[in-house]
């Protein structure tokens, strides 16, 4: 369903999930990477510039639709989406109390 999109089926195990994302996937939550040209992603990101008036409006509808077809197809399989089973996973540590 991405492919027209520009966006191939190339599976990886197990997904990355990004720097904002990585460590919920350490705790065994499902994760998808949507692997597409990010080429001007980091010109602003996580700096003082990173302001919704810098995001390109055509890179914007690009990842909406993508993001929007890959939930569709969620919604639509019959694919259960739960927490991932791994011997790998790391648990939390407890909190310390200030």
């Amino acid at each position: 369903m991405l492919k027209p999109l520009g966006i191939p089926y190339e599976p990886r195990w197990p997904a990355f999930g990004g720097a904002d994302f990585g460590q919920m996937v350490k705790l065994g939550m499902p994760a998808i990477d949507l692997d597409h040209d990010a080429t001007r992603y980091f010109d602003y990101h996580h700096t003082a510039n990173d302001t919704l008036d810098k995001v390109e409006p055509e890179a914007l509808r690009f990842n909406v639709a993508a993001w929007a077809t890959f939930l569709y197809f969620a919604a639509e399989t019959a694919t259960e989406f739960g927490p991932l089973e791994s011997d790998e996973q790391v648990r939390p540590l407890p909190l310390k109390s200030r």
